[in-house]
């Protein structure tokens, strides 16, 4: 039984983020990382900053208010690349609030950057959750409360599709809706906390939905409309799952290298070691040619998986050096920290000395031209409506004139599956 209000004292307190449900969802083992000798959280880099720059600039559209570009920009360093990028950003959420938001589908009052709190309660955890929601707000007829999440993200293109029949999918136990379900169920569940606490009974809505919008992709993942009975069914599925995890099932995959647990978790410690065996194999390249499709699918994903907790474990064991003084002996060698300088050239101010001391082909040689800069900044230029087509008609004469050496290499990319309902 799953109760919303009461707290019980003997219970311990569990913090779970919104966030962090959707990893739990994958792998219920991620919750448990208390009786571990210690937990890894890795924080956001320029990704982060991103997304913090495009939450505030959004935030002044939803309020139809004016950006504050520049303070966007001192307060997170972007560079000019960066800026570009949060422009184009932004245009997806300046379109999307005026045909969406303020078209008339949704009730003009509109919360945006609001803190939701709020405990749930089992027979073994009270759990605490909290974060912060981008916009919410009401259907034009009231009917239906709807959260909306901003996501800086970039989707993973998706060719290949699975059939499924629809019957499969359970709002209870969610599935349909992607990556950031579990986060979003979490959401509408505080929201709908945060509604019963500030509102009249009468004033509540029959239903709840979330809007997913992936600015960089202009696409947009509407949930079904849940009732409150199905969020709290949903909730109870949910930590029912989390709290009789029987200590043995895990699920390694890529979302490993945000686990908490990878440290010590002896699945991936077990995945690691197969993944380095299996390529330390005389065999492998005769093995690997009788594979079937889906063991090289798999091996692909459990191979990234590897790769990306190669690049942590790296970035801790530096730490770790830096720790102990920056430098470690021992009779098979030393490892030392260095810190080695980065320069970064001002094109503008360094240019008239470089053509005073250098040729023109000695220039060219040191000189680098981003395709992708050159193309934006040309579209930048160029009427709106036009921007595609000056892009492309620059190109076009780059390529005639002879000054663009076109090369290939070969990569190999995972696309996910897309589920198609039938």
């Amino acid at each position: 039984m799953i109760t919303a209000a009461a707290r019980q004292e003997e219970a311990p307190v569990r913090k779970l983020r919104p966030s962090f449900a959707n990893l739990v969802s994958i792998c219920p083992a991620a919750f448990h990382a208390d009786a571990d000798r210690f937990a890894i959280h890795w924080e956001g880099g320029a990704a982060g900053r991103a997304g913090s720059a495009l939450h505030m600039a959004a935030k002044s559209l939803v309020l139809r208010e004016e950006i504050p570009r520049d303070e966007i920009i001192r307060r997170f360093g972007l560079n000019q690349a960066q800026q570009r990028d949060m422009d184009r950003m932004t245009a997806c959420v300046r379109k999307y609030c005026f045909e969406q938001l303020h078209g008339g589908g949704w009730d003009a009052t509109l919360v945006t950057e609001q803190t939701l709190q709020g405990r749930f309660s089992t027979a073994r955890y009270v759990y605490d959750l909290g974060g912060t929601m981008d916009v919410g707000g009401f259907s034009a007829d009231r009917t239906i409360w709807g959260n909306l999440d901003w996501k800086s993200t970039r989707i993973e293109s998706q060719e290949v599709e699975v059939v499924v029949h629809e019957e499969t999918f359970d709002v209870e136990t969610g599935g349909e809706n992607g990556d950031y379900h579990a986060q979003q169920m979490i959401y509408l569940l505080l929201a709908k906390q945060w509604i019963e606490k500030n509102l009249p009974r009468e004033q509540w809505p029959e239903y709840y939905q979330y809007h997913v919008v992936y600015v960089r992709d202009w696409t947009e993942e509407v949930s079904e409309a849940y009732t409150a009975e199905q969020l709290d069914r949903w909730l109870a599925r949910f930590l029912d799952r989390v709290e009789t995890w029987d200590g043995r099932e895990y699920h390694p995959g890529p979302q490993c290298q945000y686990c908490p647990r990878q440290a010590d978790c002896p699945a991936l410690y077990g995945l690691v070691t197969a993944m380095a065996r299996a390529l330390g194999d005389d065999q492998f390249t005769e093995t690997a040619e009788q594979a079937s499709d889906d063991e090289l699918v798999s091996f692909k994903i459990k191979a990234g998986t590897v790769d990306a907790l190669m690049k942590n474990a790296l970035t801790l064991l530096k730490a770790i050096v830096v720790g102990r003084g920056g430098e470690i002996a021992t009779p098979h060698g030393v490892l030392a920290t260095l810190h080695v300088p980065r320069y970064k050239i001002d094109p503008i101010k360094a240019w008239p000395f470089c053509e005073a001391e250098l040729s023109k082909d000695e220039l060219a040689a040191a000189t680098t031209l981003s395709k992708g800069a050159i193309l934006d900044a040309v579209a930048d230029h160029a009427p709106k409506g036009q921007k595609g087509k000056a892009k492309d008609a620059f190109w076009e004469q780059l390529q005639e004139a002879d000054a663009v050496d076109q090369t290939e290499s070969l990569q190999l990319r995972y696309k996910k599956a897309k589920i198609v309902k039938v």
